[in-house]
Parts: structure tokens; C-alpha cells; sequence
């Protein structure tokens, strides 16, 4: 890992003081521009601000996580999830990240 790799990631993490302070809004603005932020309490993750798409795209792998456990179609699902995959690399390169359907 890089010096550039480590201040990226260590520009992810965010202190749960910062919401205290008022920064909240600006925060919003980072993950909404396609950041995904790590809020830490005490130097311990409890939680996660990601931008609206890559939310959705998680809670959609989520799904077919599910549907893949219930289904005796390995193969169709497999398939499924390689495309769900696909479109979660496709939405890191992106920028399109700004669009919320919520």
C-alpha cells in the first residue's frame, strides 16, 4: 500500500465528533458525491455513510444473496450475482453517483 492509498483511506475516516460539530451537511455532500465514509466512536467503525447507488446496489446483492440460498438454480443465480458484481465495478469507475431513487 502506498502513501497516496493510506491518506485516501485515511481521509474516510471520520470522527463522530465531526457530526457533533456541526459538519454533518458537509460530510453528506462527500458521500453524495460518490465517497463512501466510515464514522468512527472511540476509534471503533459504527457506521457507514455511502452514496444512494452503491447502497442500492449493495442492498440488491443482499437480495440476490438471499434468493441464491432459497434456490436450487445455482447456476441462474451465480449468473445474477456476476452481473450485480459487474454493475458495482462499473459503479466505482463511474461518477454517476449523485442519483438517489428514494
Amino acid at each position: 500500500m502506498n502513501l497516496s492509498e493510506i491518506n485516501t483511506i485515511n481521509n474516510r475516516l471520520i470522527s463522530i465528533t465531526e457530526f457533533n460539530q456541526g459538519k454533518a451537511s458537509q460530510l453528506f455532500r462527500r458521500a453524495a458525491g460518490g465517497e463512501a465514509l466510515v464514522v468512527l466512536k472511540n476509534n471503533h467503525p459504527i457506521a457507514y455513510v455511502l452514496p444512494c447507488k452503491e447502497y442500492e446496489l449493495l442492498k440488491r446483492l443482499e437480495k440476490r444473496c438471499d434468493e441464491l440460498m432459497d434456490s436450487k438454480q445455482s447456476f441462474l443465480s451465480d449468473q445474477i450475482l456476476q452481473t450485480l458484481i459487474t454493475e458495482l465495478r462499473a459503479f466505482e469507475k463511474s461518477g454517476d453517483n449523485h442519483d438517489c431513487d428514494s
